[in-house]
């Protein structure tokens, strides 16, 4: 799930757009200058701005929507013309100018104001693979994560119902086992199979990640494991079948929560050195109360993230 919020408690978290009016979408993105491009993914056709507005930065993210069913008919019209760009054979490829409406939209993401580690987080990336011990984890990358790690008052606000609370796809009010499932930020439609994402946040605030888990949280876990696969189903009419069901390690923030993501959805969040399957996990927890406290987890760090820094100056100095 990919928000955040600064230290103010600024949120990533905006109405969405069928619930905004023309006025309040124009007082969102307007009059904000171009500081520099951060990203661009060609095969996602997203891209991502560093903007500045009343000498605060921001971060905006543009997404090509998906195709709706009216473009084949579009696109094979009569009326219709193209360039060729390349022929070889029975295999040639064209530019073809449509006007279909749904398919020139652009999903727009604004999170404003941001800080420095937003501005890191949406640039581009210089991998780095880590493995990261226990004894590394409790001397250096815990500490930094408690110190470091983006504000979560936006995940306080969704679970106290100030936020969202319209989204709400099923919750367990429990203080120990019980959790609110949302949709992801950048989930484009629910009701799709091919791209349903959604997060169950937990609503227990003293775990932060996968590493803070044994076997006396497996009831949390397959009670957000039950109740959201019967809740998506029950809404949705896709089973388990279809979703994959993950933890992030490192995750995007540090409070405790579960991705329910369609099978189809592919990127760098379901790589191999970053999710985890909660059925996995739970298995690991059954065999091993302890097992994520002792196991080395190997993941990806960017060059340009500050926790690179840490594991620059304590890590890979000892090393040498």
């Amino acid at each position: 799930m990919k928000r955040a919020s600064d230290s103010n408690g600024a949120s990533e978290s905006h109405p969405t757009p069928e619930k905004m009016s023309k006025t309040e979408l124009s007082d969102q993105l307007s009059n904000f200058k171009l500081v520099k491009q951060l990203n661009c993914h060609n095969d996602t056709k997203t891209i991502f701005l560093q903007v500045e507005k009343e000498e605060k930065m921001g971060v905006i993210i543009l997404e090509k929507q998906p195709f709706d069913d009216k473009i084949a008919e579009e696109v094979l019209s009569e009326d219709l013309r193209s360039q060729v760009v390349f022929s070889n054979d029975i295999y040639s490829t064209h530019k073809v100018l449509v006007q279909s409406k749904a398919t020139n939209e652009i999903k727009t993401t604004l999170i404003y104001p941001a800080i420095e580690r937003h501005i890191l987080k949406y640039s581009a990336k210089d991998p780095f693979v880590f493995e990261e011990t226990p004894q590394l984890y409790s001397d250096f990358v815990k500490p930094f994560f408690e110190k470091e790690a983006l504000n979560c008052q936006w995940v306080y606000n969704i679970l106290e119902k100030k936020s969202e609370s319209e989204r709400i796809i099923c919750e367990d009010a429990d203080p120990q086992i019980g959790f609110v499932c949302v949709p992801d930020l950048r989930a484009n439609d629910l009701s799709d199979v091919q791209t349903f994402h959604a997060v169950a946040i937990v609503n227990r605030r003293d775990l932060m990640s996968i590493r803070d888990l044994n076997a006396s949280h497996l009831d949390l876990l397959r009670n957000v494991q039950k109740l959201c696969l019967k809740g998506i189903k029950e809404k949705f009419s896709f089973g388990k079948e279809k979703l994959r069901v993950f933890l992030h390690y490192q995750p995007s923030f540090y409070h405790l929560h579960i991705h329910f993501a369609s099978i189809h959805i592919q990127g760098t969040h379901v790589q191999v050195e970053r999710a985890h399957l909660l059925s996995d996990v739970i298995q690991n927890l059954e065999m091993q109360s302890n097992f994520y406290q002792k196991k080395t987890m190997t993941y990806v760090v960017n060059q340009q993230d500050p926790l690179m820094e840490v594991i620059r100056e304590n890590v890979i100095t000892e090393a040498e």
